[in-house]
């Protein structure tokens, strides 16, 4: 079976960075290493990030997909919204996240990652309707924010993946 025929995400956290909480371009991130599936859509600026030892120029209208066990490094002055996602929610992988720590720190591991959890996406998408995107980002974003994770914000997650 093909992982599209078996998609059936959990959406952990997303968190929009922005003028208000970016890292200044002259700033880096804290390296760190994914513990889940990621999605981050470049929605303002420019910069590098370091991906598994290869330096990526991303962009405004980027997107980057990066699966668990993948180390990353970025250098500041760009804003974003970035997913924490579960590809292949089941009964016997559902961890209910309370904050974005417990998803980006090291309080949570997440042993072999099994073949069939493996999404076959590129790691750089070039989106060309940024502002479509951005929408359904921010659509997705406050519904999460509010509700938690809903029919609503996985419908428009699964639109996001399938149109790529």
């Amino acid at each position: 079976m093909r992982w599209e025929e078996l998609f059936n995400p959990y959406i952990y956290y997303i968190v929009e960075i922005d003028k208000y909480n970016a890292i200044p371009k002259e700033k880096d991130y804290i390296p760190r290493t994914t513990k889940f599936h990621e999605i981050e859509l470049i929605t303002e600026g420019e910069g590098v990030m370091i991906i598994n030892g290869e330096e990526v120029q991303i962009k405004k209208g980027d997107m980057m997909y990066r699966s668990p066990s993948t180390s990353i490094h970025a250098h500041g002055g760009y804003h974003c919204y970035l997913v924490i996602f579960e590809p292949f929610i089941t009964k016997d992988n559902y961890i209910n996240l309370k904050t974005i720590k417990d998803a980006l720190g090291n309080y949570l591991t997440k042993l072999d990652v099994k073949e069939e959890e493996k999404l076959i996406l590129p790691s750089k998408i070039k989106v060309d309707n940024i502002e479509d995107y951005k929408h359904r980002f921010k659509k997705m974003y406050i519904d999460i924010r509010k509700n938690g994770n809903t029919l609503k914000s996985k419908i428009i997650f699964l639109e996001l993946i399938c149109n790529l």
